[in-house]
């Protein structure tokens, strides 16, 4: 359990670690997304711990609240890097308070973005949008010597990873060892593609499904997002939520169809019941479409599997 007297012990371990020179980089700019939660008092640490290696270091709290357990809503959020300054740090601290904690890694992308933290699907759209220029994963002993990796101190080790990297201006390998770029983790995100025939629109189809995007049992999600599906791409194809909508799943001969029933509001997670006839309810998480119940066709979502969104026949 993260608990305030070990986040300052921690805090004053990575202090320590990191004096030194300034970074030749006159002003870095760290993104956090965690799964700490809004009340937490950890994202002020980190803040003060970042604050404390690099002085003139500029913070911004992207978000706190990423579900825990559900990397594929946390890579939702980061799907606008791309808007952020060139040369950002993303530190990914959502799901590092797993026993065994997770694999850690340190990446640039070829659109000059970086990346730390868990392998575990958190970086999947920014693998995907941006491309992969080097990878390592980190090595506790070259960040933090003394790290226990009991799950409790993860983030403390990638916090001081972040300062270690711009200490050392930004070199991958004083942080970590190689590792192939091909072994980083995607969550199954994939491409979709609209489109029509002799004028009539036939739907969104999915190129591929590449594994289940829901969060695990036990976790308590009433929802699954479908990475593939997008607003934008209804509005490609021709499609509307307001109207009546069809989702068919297939995977050889085995098919099913689904009727949807928009929301008309954002997903409240705490809300897993389907609407008043039964049928599914689509909701809208940034500009990815949502389904509530958990849908009963999740053992049908693996490699070889399609998915069309269309009007209902």
């Amino acid at each position: 359990m993260r608990t305030v007297l070990g986040a300052l012990l921690a805090w004053g371990l990575i202090a320590s670690l990191v004096c030194g020179p300034t970074a030749a980089w006159a002003a870095d700019t760290v993104v956090i997304l965690s799964d700490f939660g809004t009340g937490s008092t950890t994202p002020a640490l980190c803040h003060g711990a970042l604050a404390a290696g690099l002085p003139d270091v500029r913070v911004i709290d992207l978000s706190h609240d990423v579900p825990a357990g559900d990397p594929a809503t946390g890579a939702v959020m980061l799907r606008r890097i791309a808007n952020l300054p060139v040369h950002t740090i993303v530190l990914g601290l959502a799901g590092t308070g797993t026993v065994p904690p997770p694999q850690l890694v340190a990446f640039q992308t070829s659109r000059g973005f970086y990346c730390i933290g868990p392998n575990d699907g958190l970086f999947g759209w920014v693998v995907k949008q941006q491309g992969v220029f080097r990878v390592v994963e980190i090595d506790p002993a070259m960040v933090m010597p003394g790290f226990q990796g009991d799950g409790t101190d993860t983030w403390n080790l990638l916090v001081a990873a972040v300062v270690r990297f711009c200490k050392n201006d930004r070199d991958l390998l004083s942080i970590g060892r190689g590792f192939a770029d091909s072994d980083l983790v995607t969550g199954g995100v994939s491409e979709c593609s609209a489109s029509r025939a002799e004028g009539d629109v036939k739907g969104i189809v999915l190129r591929e499904v590449a594994k289940e995007r829901v969060r695990p049992e036990g976790h308590g999600l009433g929802y699954a997002v479908l990475t593939n599906l997008s607003t934008g791409a209804l509005r490609l194809a021709g499609l509307r939520l307001d109207e009546p909508l069809e989702l068919e799943v297939s995977r050889g001969d085995e098919r099913r169809v689904i009727e949807l029933r928009y929301d008309g509001r954002s997903v409240d997670a705490s809300d897993d019941s389907a609407s008043a006839d039964g049928r599914m309810r689509v909701a809208v998480l940034e500009d990815l479409l949502v389904l509530r119940p958990l849908p009963d066709f999740r053992d049908l979502l693996t490699p070889g599997a399609s998915i069309v969104l269309r009007r209902a026949q």
